[in-house]
């Protein structure tokens, strides 16, 4: 049967309509396929970035840390996998750079500094592993986060080794790249505070997670399990005076005998140690008893002369912030004991200790002796901060010690305050002692807070089987 001529107008119309439909497909096809491949040579420009699909200018990019954003890099030769986790990022507010090259990639680092890079772990010219390791090199604060396939999870395990922050699974989540990004940011934000510290710096040191270093002074092992307690006069007043004492803390236990040969004294006319003779005398002292000694460096140019007779360099309070003197001890290979200025922060003391390993020299121990406060004066020397020791434990490997002679400035408040330290989590005390029938009076340097061996033997007894965890 033959059509008639209305219904072979229909199906004219209907044919001509489906021609201008698919025309309409094929030229929109046609003007997306333009655009893609403009925002790619756009995206792949080194003068531009990837900003709400938005061209930026270098100098924006420059003014972004300014206005609060984060600037990120995203490495990955999956031209749409970068451009899907770019739309991710800038929709959570960051500023973004996309590369396809991990070659661009180290170029671009070279050149820009960026809070994270997210790189593609297997990448044709240049991988993931070489793009990491150049940002650690230009940026070490940078968050570097990888990018990976199933098959790739056990390299990019061993890139988190090697400095990145974590590893992102492909396909992703939206929620799992936002979580993981805000996390790396959170911590790059947290290692810039750190960053004036960076080579005591827990955090920029990951092999020390859960514990301290362990400083090795003649057999004894500061930072471990055991309780270090180092003790012994003030100052090296005589070598009969000495040597009773140094006799004595051994009997009663102690693991290292303390001593100032030279002596920082509030008046010029108080006495200000023996010098070098103290210090042979410090030297037959450990010859008897077998103690490491510990004593006061606080010039420069006697560094050399107390390092033949010490086996641990003590800065003392003074001297905290006596850069040159720490730059000095930083120089030789010997423990330091850095005790805390009297009005010191944390970060100031940090940053002290960071004079002398940033020369090569990290086996130092820190020291908490007490800062002054309003109450100092009306019933102690000092006051104790036991507070500081778990902060200090939170943002440096390096071992920390109290010294509670200094830190309250009363005999009778040492086993107290030695007790407290211990609980607060100190790993050892430096403790003043004197002779058990010497005259308080006669003593030129800090008889008042120096206990006698019997107490100090009560102290030992105490805190000794105290088992210390980080």
């Amino acid at each position: 049967m033959g059509q008639n001529a209305p219904q072979r107008r229909l199906v004219t119309i209907l044919d001509n309509l489906i021609v201008v439909v698919i025309c309409l497909i094929i030229k929109l096809v046609s003007l997306l396929t333009n655009k893609c491949c403009e925002m790619a040579r756009v995206l792949q420009d080194d003068n531009y970035c990837y900003n709400n699909f938005k061209c930026s200018s270098v100098q924006e990019v420059k003014e972004s840390q300014m206005r609060g954003k984060n600037r990120i890099l995203v490495v990955d030769d999956e031209e749409a996998m970068g451009l899907g986790l770019a739309e991710i990022l800038t929709n959570a507010g960051h500023e973004v750079q996309i590369t396809t090259s991990g070659k661009e990639a180290i170029e671009k680092v070279k050149k820009y500094a960026y809070d994270a890079v997210l790189t593609d772990l297997k990448m044709p010219d240049v991988d993931g592993i070489q793009v990491l390791e150049q940002v650690k090199k230009s940026s070490p604060e940078t968050a570097v986060i990888m990018l990976t396939a199933y098959g790739t999870v056990a390299s990019a395990v061993e890139a988190i080794k090697k400095g990145a922050y974590d590893y992102i699974s492909k396909p992703f989540k939206i929620d799992q790249v936002r979580n993981i990004v805000n996390k790396a940011l959170q911590q790059r934000i947290s290692t810039d505070e750190c960053s004036s510290f960076r080579t005591i710096s827990r955090m920029m040191h990951p092999e020390y997670d859960g514990r301290s270093k362990v400083i090795e002074v003649r057999g004894v092992k500061i930072g471990g399990s055991k309780l270090v307690i180092i003790a012994g006069p003030c100052a090296v007043e005589g070598r009969e005076f000495t040597l009773e004492i140094a006799r004595a803390v051994k009997e009663s236990g102690a693991d290292m005998l303390r001593g100032g040969a030279y002596k920082p004294r509030t008046s010029p006319y108080d006495f200000q140690g023996l010098g070098e003779e103290g210090l042979e005398i410090l030297a037959e002292a450990r010859e008897i008893t077998g103690l490491p000694v510990v004593t006061e460096v606080m010039d420069p140019r006697l560094v050399d002369l107390v390092g033949q007779y010490a086996d641990v360099y003590q800065i003392g309070s003074r001297s905290m912030q006596n850069f040159p003197l720490l730059t000095e001890v930083g120089k030789t290979k010997k423990p330091v004991l850095l005790k805390r200025g009297m009005s010191a922060t944390l970060r100031e003391w940090l940053c002290a200790a960071e004079y002398i390993a940033k020369e090569g020299n990290t086996d130092i121990i820190l020291c908490e002796r007490g800062v002054r406060t309003a109450e100092s004066g009306e019933y102690d020397r000092n006051t104790l901060d036991l507070n500081v020791i778990g902060a200090v434990k939170k943002n440096t490997y390096l071992p920390i010690i109290v010294d509670p002679s200094h830190g309250t400035g009363r005999a009778d408040m040492v086993p107290l305050a030695s007790k407290a330290a211990v609980e607060y989590g100190a790993q050892g005390l430096i403790i003043e002692v004197i002779g058990e029938n010497m005259d308080v009076q006669s003593i030129k340097s800090d008889g008042y807070q120096s206990i006698r061996p019997s107490i100090l033997r009560n102290i030992i007894e105490e805190v000794s089987a105290k088992v210390l965890n980080f």
